[in-house]
């Protein structure tokens, strides 16, 4: 498709799960303007993941705001590009300041979705939050459900689907995690009623991932589980193999729901309200609510660190597989 319409110059400055699902907004931005040219920057270090990816953006650039060469560099990125508009979602203090600049120097305009200002209540999902962000700064374009618009990554390289179940043991921090003993658990009994299953477990290099292994090899090795360390950029496509995804609520999480699986998630310190913009049909999770010490200080748990846990704790493998056995049989071979 020749692009004769506006080019855009989107940018999200966060986490993997963030850039993710922000390309809701990005299908959103081509269906209700198609002859647009969407350019979406996501951090450097996520970048790579997009190698192998197709997805509703013409292009994906990597972004860095560390050192005065990276502003340099961006500049010359973005200049290139000659955007008509910028649209920061979810802004950052980096992020504003680099697009207050580019937009003083060259009269594009420039625009900063905050996710913390435009709705107190915090009752919307971060989906929605971001069309609504460009739908505030471009006139005429439709309100929509974000339901409609969930991230949809195809591979370049099409794989076959297996009957694989990505778990998703590993967190930003550990007051994401469910406790690696209630996986272990759940890894033995998935594979004794589904025998021909395989259980992958994503991990990368850092401290943490390399305990949680540890920690499930420790309760015992069991066949048909494997650990998967590789790059960002090959991720996506061992990802994609499988057909469902079980785990916190973390960028594999995201990933794999764009990739197609289905999904089961867990969330403990933050609401699913912001952080699970999917439908709980196909994508339904547990959480326990009302517990106030989720809320003394905020809409959720800050916290990296809890005694008690009771928020994750509470939610059991038992009941789990329990409520799990009637989906896999629909979903596996």
């Amino acid at each position: 498709m020749n692009n004769t319409g506006p080019i855009i110059f989107t940018y999200k400055n966060r986490a993997l799960g963030d850039a993710i699902i922000s390309f809701g907004a990005i299908q959103y931005l081509k269906k209700y303007i198609p002859d647009s040219r969407v350019v979406f920057g996501v951090p450097a270090w996520v970048f790579p993941m997009f190698k192998n990816i197709k997805s509703a953006a013409d292009v994906v650039i990597p972004i860095q705001l560390k050192s005065v060469n990276d502003w340099i560099q961006l500049y010359g990125e973005v200049k290139s590009l000659n955007p008509d508009i910028m649209i920061e979602l979810f802004q950052s203090g980096r992020g504003k300041k680099f697009g207050k600049l580019y937009q003083s120097i060259n009269k594009t305009h420039y625009y900063g979705n905050n996710h913390h200002l435009d709705d107190g209540n915090f009752k919307k999902s971060n989906i929605q939050r971001d069309i609504d962000g460009i739908r505030a700064h471009i006139p005429d374009l439709p309100s929509v459900s974000y339901l409609d618009f969930t991230p949809n990554f195809k591979l370049k390289s099409e794989r076959t689907k297996k009957d694989i179940i990505i778990f998703g043991i590993v967190a930003t921090r550990e007051t994401k995690l469910w406790p690696i003993e209630n996986y272990h658990s759940l890894a033995k009994k998935i594979l004794s009623e589904f025998p021909n299953v395989k259980i992958r477990i994503p991990i990368s290099q850092n401290k943490l991932d390399q305990y949680l292994k540890t920690r499930f090899l420790g309760l015992g090795a069991i066949n048909g589980v494997e650990f998967l360390e590789t790059s960002l950029e090959f991720l996506p496509e061992k990802i994609g193999e499988a057909k469902y995804y079980i785990g916190n609520d973390t960028g594999i999480k995201h990933l794999s729901i764009a990739l197609g699986l289905r999904s089961l998630s867990f969330f403990g310190p933050e609401p699913p309200v912001e952080w699970h913009p999917y439908c709980k049909v196909n994508h339904p999770y547990y959480y326990i609510d009302n517990l106030e010490c989720r809320t003394r200080k905020a809409h959720f748990c800050g916290l990296n660190e809890c005694d008690s846990m009771i928020c994750l704790n509470s939610i059991s493998p038992d009941v789990i597989f329990d409520d799990l056995k009637k989906t896999l049989l629909e979903v596996l071979c």
